[in-house]
């Protein structure tokens, strides 16, 4: 995952028969679309945050609730944690979710008005994006290894003691 290391002065040191990529109408049509694709997305993943925000709120609520009614007294831990792991995975996808939409909004002001500074600016959000979810994709697979040497110990661990 390199970072980029282009800089306006870095365009000055290189050939100037290295051609420049050039967006085209067509190109702009794409663009044009995937802003209406993404804005759906974005919409869709407010919607979904909000969800996720109000189901850990009941979750919460109703679990502490049943708790003290005895329906989870044997529970390993607090019953508002289910609620709380909720609102937690809700604040986590904010930040995606917040990239894309800004990634629709300044897209298609680009393609609109042939803006090449609103076109940088959602280029950086789709990057901030990617990088994003690249970082979080990492953090979750190292989050498998780390519980599944946990499981395996515990089972270990109750194998030995059960003989």
């Amino acid at each position: 995952m390199e970072e980029n290391n282009y800089t306006p002065e870095t365009e000055t040191t290189h050939s100037p028969s290295i051609p420049i990529p050039q967006i085209t109408f067509e190109s702009l049509g794409y663009l044009n679309t995937t802003a209406k694709w993404t804005k759906f997305l974005a919409i869709l993943g407010f919607i979904v945050i909000g969800l996720m925000f109000l189901g850990g709120l009941a979750m919460g609520l109703v679990f502490s609730v049943m708790h003290t009614t005895g329906a989870f007294a044997n529970f390993p831990f607090p019953t508002y944690f289910l609620g709380l792991i909720y609102l937690i995975l809700a604040a986590i996808y904010v930040f995606p979710v917040i990239y894309l939409n800004n990634f629709s909004n300044y897209i298609s002001k680009a393609v609109a008005i042939r803006e090449t500074e609103m076109l940088t600016i959602a280029l950086r959000n789709l990057k901030s994006l990617a990088k994003y979810v690249g970082i979080m994709t990492i953090v979750l697979i190292a989050s498998y290894f780390v519980f599944i040497i946990f499981i395996v110990g515990f089972a270990m661990h109750n194998a030995v003691h059960s003989l």
